[in-house]
């Protein structure tokens, strides 16, 4: 039988893959990996455990426990992808200040504000606002420059993360999605 590793912190171990396991992704949705299975030990997952299917990273969101019918655990959990939990953390832009006076820079989060720009600059924002969300994790955009874009008003108030994302790709007609940890936008171009 196949199995899959789970990573639990120090308690790895590996999980059956069955019949009733599910590998579902759909564009701007969801992106997860649903393992289903009995086992007579109880294992919690912690949160952050995490597995490596198909060349990708996929984190169990919250701590799950099985449950327990008739001496046996029955396990169903899901394990998502990061872009899964985009629709958390809010979608701020960054604005660095520096003080001629003093030379220091003062930093602060604007979570209400407008902006017209190319594809190129709003991608770069996004990025910025994912990379400080994710304790400066390593977000990239494609090499390829979208600096050929329309420009285009944007406005955000309060957004989390995945609907600025989708209100950016609703407004250049496309969708958006990651590949490893690099975010796609396809826009309009010029």
């Amino acid at each position: 039988m196949e199995t899959i590793k789970i990573n639990n912190g120090s308690n790895s171990f590996n999980a059956p893959i069955t019949d009733s396991c599910e590998r579902s992704h759909s564009l701007q949705q969801h992106n997860y990996v649903k393992l289903v299975w009995k086992s007579a030990d109880n294992k919690p997952i912690s949160a952050n455990a995490y597995i490596e299917y198909e060349g990708q990273v996929f984190y169990c969101i919250e701590e799950y426990y099985p449950t327990h019918k008739e001496g046996i655990y029955e396990y169903e959990v899901e394990f998502h992808a990061i872009e899964d939990t985009f629709n958390r953390p809010l979608f701020f832009r960054h604005v660095d200040i520096l003080d001629q006076a003093t030379g220091e820079t003062t930093s602060w989060k604007e979570i209400e504000w407008s902006l017209n720009s190319n594809l190129r600059t709003i991608a770069e924002i996004v990025v910025d606002s994912l990379n400080r969300a994710y304790d400066n994790a390593y977000f990239a955009l494609p090499n390829d420059s979208y600096a050929d874009t329309l420009l285009l008003s944007y406005s955000f108030a309060s957004n989390s993360i995945a609907d600025a994302l989708s209100t950016i790709a609703e407004q250049n007609e496309t969708e958006w999605w990651l590949e490893t940890t690099t975010e796609y936008v396809d826009g309009k171009r010029k």
